[in-house]
């Protein structure tokens, strides 16, 4: 191990003599994002480090084998001042690290470039994507590239006024739906071929009146939850009946009570009262009400702060969108 350190520090220090600046970027802390997924944006941003030129790029593998030796635990180290203490061990005038977390269909980047002698904060630079987590690939490209001072801006484009990534929203969510069903049918090992006791998901739901329910408001329900009064979960991807039904996130399937509420619907919203932020589909009751509609409203009043699609009713409304503002009976926005 000796050896293979005196070898390390000896590549390192030849780096000087190269005039080129020696760096070195720590595993990024990952925050609802695999371990996995981590090390390959973390490789991702060295690799786009050493294609820019100008600056030598410590290895993984050299980098692991001295912090090993000096006994220097990586994982969880993203404070300043681990950071820093990591930067000394390995000799380098530079050192990078931050997080990458997953919040809902959102991924935020968050990195810092240290100089290691001052302890001092170069720059930090943070990105949000929405969309597959590959497309975090990208902005580890930009990231690195501003880093080395080739622009200040980002060449990420930013999340549009509407709330949704440039390109085809429904095709971004059932992308990331999809990756979600993967990793939540997974599970942890010693939550699996446990249903009652998933902290995750579940095929059936049944409440009375929250929080008077089978499965916590934290499980998503891939099936059916019937609610006889009022339930409250995380997502449905299937069925939700009931006289009163509240998702904090999503619906991906049909919906029917008196009162139904949900972030994102992506299908059929059946009730005398409908809400959501965003609908991909049709909603269908006496009061209808979205932040984006991208579809068909029928009701006696309809209203979207932002419309794609037809509103049919005595009173619709269309505030915010291109199309027709206020239109009763059929109004359209396009």
């Amino acid at each position: 191990m000796k050896q293979i350190i005196l070898i390390c520090t000896l590549s390192i220090a030849s780096i000087c003599a190269q005039n080129l600046t020696p760096i070195a970027v720590l595993d990024l802390e990952g925050k609802g994002v695999s371990q996995q997924e981590t090390a390959i944006l973390s490789e991702r941003l060295r690799s786009a480090l050493v294609q820019d030129g100008r600056y030598q790029v410590v290895e993984r593998s050299q980098m692991e084998a001295i912090l090993t030796e000096q006994g220097f635990q990586q994982s969880g180290c993203s404070s300043n001042e681990c950071l820093v203490q990591a930067g000394m061990m390995l000799g380098v005038q530079l050192m990078v690290g931050g997080t990458v977390g997953r919040l809902g269909y959102t991924f935020t980047v968050d990195v810092r470039l240290f100089n290691v002698e001052t302890a001092e904060i170069i720059t930090a630079e943070t990105r949000t994507h929405q969309g597959a987590v590959d497309g975090l690939l990208t902005v580890m490209s930009d990231i690195a590239a501003t880093l080395a001072g080739d622009r200040k801006d980002s060449q990420i484009q930013q999340q549009p006024d509407n709330g949704w990534p440039d390109g085809n929203p429904v095709v971004a969510l059932i992308e990331n739906n999809l990756d979600q069903l993967k990793k939540d049918i997974a599970g942890e090992p010693e939550h699996r071929g446990s249903l009652i006791n998933h902290e995750t998901w579940s095929p059936l739901q049944l409440a009375f009146i929250y929080p008077q329910q089978i499965l916590p408001e934290r499980v998503k329900i891939y099936g059916l939850r019937l609610n006889l009064i009022y339930g409250k979960n995380h997502s449905v991807y299937g069925v939700d009946v009931g006289l009163m039904n509240e998702l904090s996130h999503d619906l991906f399937g049909f919906q029917a009570g008196l009162n139904n509420q949900a972030r994102t619907v992506m299908g059929l919203q059946y009730g005398v009262i409908n809400t959501c932020d965003n609908l991909f589909g049709l909603q269908f009751g006496l009061i209808n009400k979205t932040g984006k509609t991208t579809g068909c409203q029928v009701g006696l009043i309809n209203y979207s702060k932002s419309l794609t699609g037809v509103q049919i009713g005595l009173i619709n409304n269309n505030p915010g969108g291109t199309g027709l503002s206020s239109m009763p009976i059929i109004n359209i926005g396009f």
